[in-house]
C-alpha cells in the first residue's frame, strides 16, 4: 500500500507490490482528468515539495523506505511518517509517534483535537 496526500487530499492505492501502489499513484496524478488537470483547470496547481508519501509495507526494512513517485515535474520521496488532519500515519500503519504525541499535548489541545476529529469523522 502506498498513501500520499496533499494538504487536506488523501490517496491510497493498494496493490501487490510498490512498483504497483506507486504506479497506481502516478496515473491518477498525471492520467487526463487526473490530479493535475483538475488542480489547472482549479488554478489551484499543487506544489510537488508539499506532497507527502508513505510506503507501508511489512516486508521493507528498517532503512528502507521503498520507491519514490516519479512524475513528470519532480520527485516525491516516501518518508517514515507525515501528519494528515492532524495525526500522525507511520509507514508501520502504528501510530507510535501519534500516541506520543497525544500523551505529551495539554487537555484543552487534545479536547481541541477530537472536536476536529469528530468534524471531519462525519464526512467518511
Amino acid at each position: 500500500m502506498a498513501l500520499g496526500f496533499i494538504d487536506d487530499v488523501a490517496t491510497v492505492a493498494v496493490g501487490n507490490d510498490l512498483k504497483a501502489t506507486t504506479g497506481a499513484l502516478r496515473k491518477y496524478m498525471e492520467r487526463r482528468g487526473g490530479a493535475k488537470e483538475w488542480s489547472r483547470t482549479r488554478n489551484s496547481r499543487f506544489e510537488i515539495s508539499k506532497l507527502n508519501l508513505i510506503n507501508a509495507d511489512p516486508s521493507l526494512s528498517r532503512d528502507d523506505l521503498g520507491p519514490s513517485l516519479v512524475l513528470t515535474d519532480g520527485v516525491v520521496h516516501p518518508s517514515k511518517e507525515a501528519k494528515f488532519l492532524g495525526v500522525w500515519v507511520d509507514r508501520k500503519l502504528g501510530f507510535k509517534r501519534h500516541a506520543e504525541y497525544i500523551r505529551k499535548i495539554s487537555p484543552s489541545e487534545l479536547a481541541s483535537t477530537l472536536q476536529h476529529s469528530q468534524y471531519y469523522c462525519k464526512y467518511l
